[in-house]
Formats: structure tokens, sequence, C-alpha cells
């Protein structure tokens, strides 16, 4: 059996240390993070809380699931790697893509598993898109949109900035669906906009947009958005090609071509964090392929970087920015 420890207290670290301790291939040695928020975590789960550098030493651990704010990837992920354990971490893997560049050239120095979640990647909506993606031709136009009103905006580490990053890293699975469908775009443009009295300590709601352009011509435009200022949600994906185009609104999607329309109701995306486990288990039993690369979750990063650039320069920022891509 594989030893865990899984650095963080949250929602997805609670999912992710019960799913290691019901697969028979693993089991749960420690939970790290914030003192009383581990404790009480731990407690439920049966295991002891260490400090982080106390779990990823621990002698019995051989992977370490890094669940903890996004502006703590980093830094937890350079610790396991440099003490030879595995890695799986929520994405983003770090705040920049430099940063996530060295980390993956350390661990292939160090031989051992780094694995970036993407969940969004397994769940019904891209599925379902990408199966349709051939009958649309050659792409010409997309659009995505994700806005969540959230009133009061909550008091948690995602509404800070220096502890969830850029918007476009932190909302890196916006941008993984395209550089995953279409690979690396020439130029990228982008917006910030933030509001709340405390700002930059915290905000109480963002809104951001990004503009991908790809060498042909095919643009990409992009918008998120949480906090007190929306009043409605929205959650609309397109993609527009040559010989039809393709629409969700929530969990109903439509293709139309030539052929007529075809609409179908997509399951919600439950169980996605478990097909992420069992994929790294299998990979790391079985030798199975993930899903997902280090090297596609690193485009998806330096998109989101360049669009944080943009954000900061006022300017289109280029992707010869990350001569290593291209």
């Amino acid at each position: 059996m594989l030893g865990v420890a899984v650095i963080g207290t949250g929602f997805a670290a609670g999912v992710r240390a019960r799913l290691v301790q019901e697969d028979p291939r693993t089991h749960l040695v420690a939970i790290a993070g914030q003192p009383e928020r581990a404790q009480t975590l731990a407690d439920a789960l049966g295991v002891p809380a260490l400090t982080r550098a106390e779990a990823i030493a621990h002698p019995a651990v051989g992977l370490v699931v890094v669940a903890n704010a996004n502006a703590d990837h980093g830094g937890a992920v350079r610790e396991a790697l440099q003490a030879g354990k595995h890695v799986v971490v929520e994405y983003p893997l770090a705040l920049s893509w430099q940063e996530g560049e060295a980390l993956a050239a350390l661990a292939t120095a160090k031989g051992v598993l780094l694995h970036v979640e993407h969940i969004e990647l397994l769940g019904p909506i891209h599925q379902t898109a990408t199966a349709w993606l051939p009958e649309i031709g050659q792409p010409i136009a997309a659009r995505y949109r994700t806005i969540a009103p959230q009133r009061p905006a909550p008091a948690k580490w995602s509404y800070q900035p220096d502890r969830v990053g850029s918007p476009w890293v932190a909302a890196l699975s916006r941008i993984s669906r395209f550089t995953r469908w279409f690979g690396l775009p020439r130029t990228v443009a982008a917006t910030g906009r933030y509001w709340g009295e405390d700002w930059p300590q915290r905000f109480t709601a963002c809104l951001a947009t990004a503009q991908l352009v790809y060498p042909d011509g095919f643009t990409v435009d992009l918008a998120y958005g949480k906090g007190e200022v929306f009043w409605q949600g929205d959650r609309t994906l397109e993609l527009w090609g040559e010989r039809g185009a393709i629409a969700f609104q929530g969990e109903t999607g439509t293709l139309v071509t030539e052929r007529g329309e075809h609409t179908a109701t997509v399951p919600s995306p439950r169980g996605s964090f478990a097909k992420d486990w069992k994929a790294v288990l299998d990979f790391l039993t079985e030798g199975t392929p993930l899903y997902v690369s280090v090297a596609e979750s690193l485009e998806a990063l330096a998109v989101a970087s360049a669009a944080a650039e943009a954000i900061r320069a006022g300017q289109v920022q280029t992707l010869a920015l990350y001569p290593q891509l291209n």
C-alpha cells in the first residue's frame, strides 16, 4: 500500500483524503495544514495532524497530495519533490509558468510523478464537446463565460488576491479546455477588475476577461466573474465552426450542423475527483497513461501567466515569451 499525506484542509483536501482511505492500494498517513482545521479533519479521518514538513518527511509517505491555497502550491510541491515523493496537486501547479516549469524539471530530475489535477477535462461537458468538435469543421470563434454570484462574498483565501493569484491563474480550468483542444494561441489580451472596501487585501467581487487569438485567426473570448456585484449566474460555452456550432448552457448542449439540431443533457460532473485519483493510481501501479500531462498543464499555465501580464501591463502578450513551449 502506498502511504499518502494530504496537505490542505478544505473541500478538495477532504475529498482527496477520503478517496485515499477508500482505495485498497493506498492508506492515509497524515493531514497537514492550518493547525486547528487540520486537527479537525485528521480527527474525523482517524489519522494524525502534522506540520507540512513532518508530513512530507514521514517515512511511510510515498505520495503527497497538495490541496491547499493556490499561493502555497509551489512551495509544498517543491518540498515534496525534493524529498523524492510522488506529487498530486490541484491546479494551478504554481502562480506562474516560470515556477511551474522549474517544478516540472525538478520532478523529472528526481524521477517521480508530478500530476496536476484537471478534472474539468474528465467532465461530461468537456467530453461531449470534444466528441462533437469534428462535426463543426474548422473552428472560427469560441466564447466561454462563467459567472458565479456570491452574496456575501465568503471570508476565504479564494477572495484574497495574494493567496488565490491572478484571476486567470485561479480560473485555469477555463483556459485548459482550449489549450487541450487547440494548443497555444499566438497572443493573449486580458483585463481584470476588483470590488471591495478592503482591496487589495481582500475583494468582494472580481471580473476578468481574456481573448486568445490563434495563428489562423481563430479567436476565443473568455469571461470569469464571481462575488457580490453579480445578480445572475451564467455558465455558457459556445464554439462556432465553418460547418456547424456547439453551445452549452449549463448542462444542456446543442450541436447544430447541416444535418439539423441535436440537443443533449449531460450528467453532473460528480465523481471527477475519484476518476482523477484512480487515473493516478492506475499509472503508478499498472503504467496506464494519465489523461493529462504536465506539459499540457504547463501550456495552460503559460496562457494564464500571459493573461496575468497583460492585465498588469495593459498590453497584448505573445506566447513567444515562453520559447520552451514553441
